[in-house]
């Protein structure tokens, strides 16, 4: 997260030198963790607390953490993965050449609140990388840190009970669950008023500005322009949603998808369950040993259907997404392409997809199909997002790539010993 100012008045209250812990000891890292955006935006007592303690522990063991040092996240801490900033601490504790060898934070559960194998794989890694973790509040045996984590794991899987069933109670009661509004609105209390009021008592009021975008490219869908050529019209007229760079087909046809736009938010859609790690998403099977958390969907009727000011009407968000299942229908028939969204490109990490060009050639002007793949980032992107992305690469025959795919996996289904080994 970008670290709020009044981190910075606590640590310059506390720091010596521009620095928190000891002015001349070894440089350290410094991670702290708050359980939502609001107790980082309010500036609540978790935080103040988490650098006090930081600083303390930094005293203690003769380590100095400049400002620059310091990583900060506002998140639940359910999933590290999620992380930005613990992300880009694990990716700096890689690097050869880092300042520092230490990282120091206030709790264990600070890091992660998984005992069953995230705090064991997290501190491991460190080892790995001879990163000395550091806690203001130490253990004295590997079996106190194995008994304070399962502790601490146990008041997160309750707190997640908790805020399931506080979600499904929200949504029964009218109220929406997303804790970000959907592109074209805005979080609103009970009597249409944004402010302090509206994270508690959330509901939907329409953000006029994306509102118009949204209507934009429901009527060009149903003027009968393709994505790509939206896409295209849309590129440098509007801002793209926050979370993407440029507009691109794929979201246009999921916002074309989203109920929410003819009146209708689902909540409980999906639920979080554990299942042992590295296998189907969709299984439910227990086991013993690692596992993760991962979001299946539930049964339909299920789905909880809370009301919310409709952008376009329900005929025409129905004629949109009639339209865009026929043409994808379309292109599926005319020719399968077996690695669509398997292959990717070196340049630039976009994925390839599948391409038929029609071209009559000779005196008798006889049709031929040439089919490719070719990258995402050049073929279905306008030119000026094509020119941003800076890709180079050519497409290449589907004849050629997928022959080659297939000999693999001929040889593979040949002599098992291939799979075996691996």
């Amino acid at each position: 997260m970008p670290i709020p100012k009044f981190i910075k008045t606590e640590f310059d209250a506390l720091a010596i030198n521009d620095t928190l812990g000891h002015p001349n000891g070894d440089l350290a890292f410094g991670y702290l963790r708050v359980s939502s955006s609001g107790q980082a935006d309010e500036g609540r007592s978790g935080l103040p607390r988490q650098i006090q303690h930081v600083h303390e522990a930094a005293l203690n063991h003769r380590l100095k953490i400049p400002w620059e040092f310091l990583y900060a996240d506002d998140d639940s801490g359910f999933e590290f993965t999620d992380r930005p900033d613990l992300s880009r601490l694990r990716q700096d504790n890689r690097l050869n050449e880092r300042q520092a060898h230490a990282v120091v934070m206030e709790h264990l559960d600070r890091l992660s609140r998984n005992a069953d194998w995230h705090q064991g794989y997290l501190l491991d890694e460190m080892k790995q990388f001879g990163i000395q973790a550091v806690f203001w509040k130490q253990f004295s045996s590997r079996i106190e840190r194995v008994v304070m984590g399962a502790v601490a794991q146990d008041g997160m899987e309750q707190a997640k009970q908790r805020m399931a069933q506080g979600s499904i109670h929200k949504a029964r009661s009218g109220r929406v669950t997303a804790k970000t509004p959907a592109y074209g609105y805005k979080l609103v209390d009970s009597l249409g008023n944004e402010g302090p009021t509206a994270k508690k008592d959330t509901h939907y009021g329409i953000r006029e500005e994306e509102a118009e975008v949204v209507r934009y490219i429901f009527r060009k869908v149903l003027e009968g322009y393709p994505l790509r050529r939206i896409a295209i019209m849309l590129e440098g007229r509007y801002p793209s949603p926050k979370r993407f760079t440029h507009w691109e087909p794929k979201m246009i046809e999921l916002i074309v998808k989203r109920t929410v736009y003819k009146g209708e938010f689902i909540a409980h859609r999906s639920i979080e369950v554990k299942i042992p790690a590295n296998s189907n998403p969709s299984s439910l099977t227990e086991s013993v040993g690692k596992t993760v958390s991962r979001k299946i969907q539930c049964p339909q009727e299920e789905w909880i259907v809370v009301p919310v000011p409709a952008i376009v009407s329900l005929e025409d968000w129905e004629g949109a997404n009639e339209i865009i299942a026929n043409n994808k229908g379309r292109q599926e028939a005319i020719a399968p392409f077996l690695l669509t969204g398997l292959i990717t490109c070196a340049t630039c990490g976009y994925r390839y997809i599948g391409r038929l060009k029609k071209d009559r050639r000779g005196r008798n002007n006889i049709e031929y199909i040439f089919t490719n793949y070719r990258c995402s980032a050049r073929g279905s992107r306008g030119r000026a997002v094509s020119e941003k992305i800076g890709c180079n690469q050519k497409q290449i025959s589907t004849r050629i790539l997928d022959h080659s795919v297939w000999s693999v996996i001929y040889e593979v289904l040949l002599y098992p010993d291939i799979m075996i080994g691996a």
